[in-house]
């Protein structure tokens, strides 16, 4: 009879209780480009919040340091109304490939 008290109790409390937890992406909700605010181009993807051709290169670089793209892409931020960092990219990755003729990628 206990234990049957104790299942009832934890239905209950799993019920009753319960969270809405929320999934966050560390990669742009924490803003960890500051402590690499000494690379060029992190300076330029957070004064801009635009990707432009340097740091599509920069992205694409397989020279440049991962955490320094991390940065990069960090800089560029959740403010992309009006930006089409990720169409401008696609489309660079088409050139630089390319595979323009493959893929119809229009910017806006």
């Amino acid at each position: 009879m206990k234990k049957i008290y104790i299942f009832v109790f934890i239905v209950n409390t799993l019920l009753l209780c319960h969270t809405i937890t929320l999934a966050d992406s560390p990669l742009t909700s924490t803003e960890f480009y500051e402590a690499y605010m000494d690379v060029k181009m992190v300076q330029r993807a957070h004064l801009q919040n635009v990707m432009g051709i340097e740091i599509a290169e920069f992205l694409s670089s397989p020279d440049n340091p991962i955490d320094e793209k991390a940065a990069v892409i960090n800089a560029l931020s959740w403010k992309f109304e009006g930006n089409n960092n990720a169409e401008f990219y696609m489309y660079y990755l088409a050139l630089l490939y390319s595979a323009a003729k493959t893929f119809s990628v229009k910017l806006r």
